[in-house]
């Protein structure tokens, strides 16, 4: 019995997300969503503010690059998918063409390399984008009730840790601080939401593993952040929950044979130089990168950014969780 309903919801996820891919013109089911953190969650800001991704970006869906840094969903597009509706249009292309953006469904101002702290990789930190969310919404793009009924999409997944240590060249021993500074700055940021009037929020975490192993700054992060939030959400009477990526990655992972998940379907040829991106090409044409031959067949698209069939795979897992029905 249990087999026949795992293959029930099977096949029910299936169909629902063959007519998401299907229909570019989908309805919004009036809940708006506003989108902030990195590039799991960015559907287009770095693309439009600082190069535009190039094929196979995008290549399982919609077929083309559409801003995401897979081959097609990413957390944002399951979320929406989750509430019945799209992705809300990036917050830099609302700014160059603010006619053309579907502000119906609300806005992502979420920018791949941020973090909380305005030194990660990228200077678009939560406090900028919590900023960008007020312009918005001094400009009449959005109502108060618009926020109100509004779900916050906050993911969060490292940026501040690694940037710390690579970009930064700071210590190891300095993490606990660090880590400090970044609870501060969630805290304030979530504060920040909530005075804009938002009163329902998801939270991906930062994975507990750096390089491979557990890290204990990590863990005890998490664990003062979550405790921290709930506190907050109490005080405040805001609803948060959590995606546990540990609980969520690790199980669709497992999914796929081992040799799978070890690698990336578009490696670049400087693997560890980050200004290279899938998809680049010398003066001569040639690819300067490899691509599986069906990244359905991979965990990992680019980078440890979770290919689209990943994702499809979490979603499940986050329905049979039901951790999101309290915000329905």
């Amino acid at each position: 019995m249990a087999r026949h309903g795992c293959l029930l919801t099977f096949l029910l996820l299936s169909l629902a997300m063959a007519i998401y891919a299907g229909a570019e013109d989908i309805k919004s089911s009036g809940v708006k969503l506003f989108v902030f953190g990195d590039s799991f969650a960015d559907t287009g800001n770095w693309d439009a503010n600082k190069a535009p991704l190039l094929y196979p970006f995008g290549m399982t869906w919609p077929g083309k690059p559409a801003g995401r840094q897979g081959d097609g969903y990413i957390l944002t597009d399951i979320i929406a998918l989750f509430f019945n509706t799209t992705a809300p249009p990036a917050y830099f292309k609302w700014k160059k063409n603010a006619a053309s953006e579907p502000v119906s469904l609300g806005m992502n101002f979420a920018y791949s390399g941020s973090g909380a702290m305005p030194d990660a990789w990228e200077i678009y930190s939560l406090g900028v984008q919590l900023g960008q969310f007020k312009e918005a919404v001094e400009s009449k793009a959005f109502t108060e009730n618009d926020i109100k009924d509004a779900v916050a999409l906050v993911s969060s997944v490292g940026n501040d840790f690694r940037s710390f240590l690579k970009k930064l060249n700071r210590s190891e021993s300095e993490l606990p601080e660090r880590a400090k500074m970044v609870r501060a700055e969630m805290f304030k940021f979530f504060e920040g939401l909530e005075k804009m009037g938002i009163k329902k929020a998801i939270m991906l975490s930062v994975s507990n593993f750096r390089d491979g192993k557990v890290d204990p700054v990590l863990v005890e992060h998490n664990k003062l952040l979550m405790e921290g939030l709930q506190a907050f959400a109490k005080r405040s009477n805001m609803k948060i929950v959590f995606l546990d990526i540990d609980k969520l990655e690790p199980v669709a992972r497992a999914m796929y044979p081992k040799d799978k998940w070890e690698a990336n379907c578009c490696e670049p040829e400087k693997k560890y130089d980050f200004s290279q991106m899938c998809g680049e090409k010398d003066a001569s044409g040639r690819k300067l990168y490899s691509l599986c031959s069906d990244p359905s067949q991979i965990f990992y698209f680019f980078r440890f950014h979770i290919s689209h069939e990943g994702w499809k795979k979490i979603y499940s897992l986050i329905l049979e969780s039901k951790v999101l029905e309290p915000l329905r």
